[in-house]
């Protein structure tokens, strides 16, 4: 069994009639630890050693699952969106890391996300703000066990005045 706690996201909110994928109460009643939370999705660790991670070395990771949803108008009403060409590249010895993807809406318009951020002693991924040169996402998650061969994420990225997006998505190991 693997001694190291897994890092899990999902969505605690109900949306669009897809019911909540991530339990809060099940996660803290099982030691969890929530790492990063927004208003819909959430990354928690589950209970278990903390991952140290190197203080040199860099690792890539591929998108694995990710779910996306572009809040659109004074209602924020949810409108399905995906991820392509997802990049996430960890530098430990600088303690940061860089990630990006395509955010696709349904009527195909494409928008460019990338976010810049730090790397905790632990894993914690903690993304600058979205207003920060070379970032217009706001990310937060961590890395997960196995020698650092995942890792999750939520994110939210104001497009302009009317469209904010916000999703998860999680990583494997290149």
């Amino acid at each position: 069994t693997d001694p190291y706690g897994k890092v899990i996201w999902g969505r605690w909110q109900p949306l669009l009639g897809q019911p909540a994928n991530i339990d809060f109460v099940k996660g803290v009643e099982a030691k969890a630890q929530l790492l990063a939370v927004d208003s819909y999705f959430a990354v928690m660790r589950t209970n278990g050693a903390d991952w140290q991670v190197p203080n040199q070395g860099i690792m890539s990771f591929a998108l694995n699952q990710s779910e996306a949803y572009i809040l659109t108008g004074p209602a924020s009403t949810p409108i399905p969106a995906t991820l392509e060409n997802g990049q996430l590249r960890v530098d430990f010895a600088n303690a940061s890391f860089a990630t990006g993807f395509d955010l696709v809406s349904q009527s195909k318009e494409r928008f460019s996300l990338k976010a810049l951020g730090g790397v905790s002693a632990s894993g914690l991924l903690q993304g600058a703000s979205q207003f920060t040169i070379g970032s217009n996402m706001q990310v937060n998650g961590a890395i997960g066990p196995q020698n650092g061969g995942t890792a999750a994420y939520i994110f939210q990225s104001r497009i302009d005045n009317n469209q904010l997006a916000v999703g998860g998505a999680s990583w494997v190991k290149k």
